[in-house]
Formats: structure tokens, C-alpha cells, sequence
């Protein structure tokens, strides 16, 4: 049964934009939350670490046995890429004019799975220091779909956007038409429901007197990472 308009996420193609200028904006506009979805990915992690679906200790290539190098790289745990200090070599760019390198590069493939296995070198040892990193995010987002098996949008639509009382549709851009969600950005939704959303983490997960999101992981992301994430 596909759910009521009013709180479905959608699972958009990449070359989905909200557009409009200023003056076009409205209640009714979704907006894009760039890296904010990175924090919507981390609420889904708690969720699906409540249910026993996942561990914090759990290694990535024993989830994703595909992304296996015999090296550094498969001591990466959920732990590492929630707070950041996986060392995974795609750096942090956003630079206009090198549109082909580290998250640019990634932002702009149209095959997510594909970047992830093409990029497994690591620039220090997983969990020694932390880097802001979306790659980190990315892979969390993959490790999500797998354990639960159900895309992104799929999630956020049962267990976030529905229990909450979102008032509008939603959307998450994928890297191609019925392809894999961009994790580390891109939902795009209406000032109301994010604010709705924010609300929510600020009444420690729950929504009229029922904890959508575990306590326990309001009070783990509320907890400074042991390493200090640059930038």
C-alpha cells in the first residue's frame, strides 16, 4: 500500500532539483538539507542499533563483505564512520573548479556502490583521529539499506516521517533513476517537517508521549566523539 501523500519520502533521480527563486519560496517549497541529512542517517542508525539489527562494534566489510582490501580498510567499524575517524581517503572537497575529486566526484557519480569500492584506501588508522568526511556517512547509509533491507527513503518514511506527524511529502535524490540514495546530503523537504524534525531530537525522540528515537542514542549524539572532528 503506498503511504498517504503527506508523509511520503520519495526516492528521486539525481538530477531532481527543487528550483525556484526567493520570491517562489513557500510553506510548500522543499527545501534541500544538504549535510543535515547526515544527522537523519545517524537517527535511523540508532533506531536500527535499537532493534538488534546492527552494532556499533560491527565491521563495515563484515556487512558489506564486498568492499574487503585484506588491509587497513576492513578494521573500519559503524562506530568509526558515525563519529567520523574511518581515515578513508576521499577528502572533503567542494572546490567548483575540481569537480572530479574526493566528495565533488562523489556527489556527482552516478554509481554510489561503484565510488565506495573504487575508494578504499585509508589515510591513517581507523578510529586514531577524527575528519569530517561524507564518504563516512555514505558507507553508514549503504550499511543501513543492507541491514534493513529497504532503501533510505523507505526508512525515513516508516520510522521517522510517518510516527512524527510530517505534514508534506519528502524526497531523497539517488544517484540514478531507481538507483541508491545519497546518503551524505540531498532529502529534500519543507521548513515545517524540518522543524518538526529538529523538535523531535529536542524532545529526546519522542512524539506525543512515544519515543520514536531511542533515549539512549538522543543522549549518545548529544556526547562529544572521543576524537575531535577537523573543521
Amino acid at each position: 500500500m503506498r503511504p498517504s501523500r503527506s508523509w511520503y519520502c520519495a526516492r528521486w533521480p539525481a538530477d531532481t532539483r527543487t528550483s525556484g527563486t526567493a520570491t517562489e519560496i513557500g510553506p510548500a517549497t522543499r527545501l534541500s538539507s544538504w549535510s543535515a541529512a547526515k544527522s537523519v542517517v545517524s537517527l535511523l542508525t540508532g533506531q536500527a542499533i535499537e532493534a538488534g539489527k546492527l552494532r556499533e562494534e560491527d565491521r563495515l566489510v563484515d556487512i558489506l563483505p564486498q568492499l574487503k582490501t585484506g588491509g587497513a580498510y576492513d578494521a573500519i567499524t559503524v562506530r568509526n564512520l558515525l563519529d567520523m575517524t574511518s581515515g578513508v581517503d576521499v577528502p572533503e572537497n567542494h572546490n567548483e573548479y575540481y569537480p572530479l575529486t574526493g566528495t565533488a566526484r562523489m556527489y556527482l557519480t552516478r554509481d554510489l556502490p561503484g565510488f565506495t569500492r573504487d575508494h578504499r584506501g585509508v589515510r591513517y588508522q581507523p578510529g586514531s583521529k577524527g575528519t569530517y568526511r561524507s564518504i563516512d556517512t555514505e558507507l553508514l547509509g549503504q550499511v543501513l539499506a543492507k541491514v534493513e533491507g529497504q532503501p533510505l527513503a523507505n526508512l525515513l518514511t516508516r520510522n521517522i516521517w510517518a510516527p512524527m506527524g510530517a505534514q508534506d511529502s519528502a524526497a531523497w535524490n539517488l544517484d540514478h533513476d531507481g538507483g541508491n540514495e545519497k546518503a551524505c546530503c540531498c532529502i529534500n523537504a519543507t521548513a515545517r517537517d524540518y522543524a518538526k524534525l529538529g523538535q523531535l531530537v529536542l524532545n529526546d525522540g519522542q512524539f506525543h508521549g512515544r519515543h520514536i528515537i531511542p533515549q539512549s542514542w538522543i543522549k549518545r549524539i548529544a556526547t562529544p566523539a572521543p576524537h575531535k572532528v577537523d573543521g
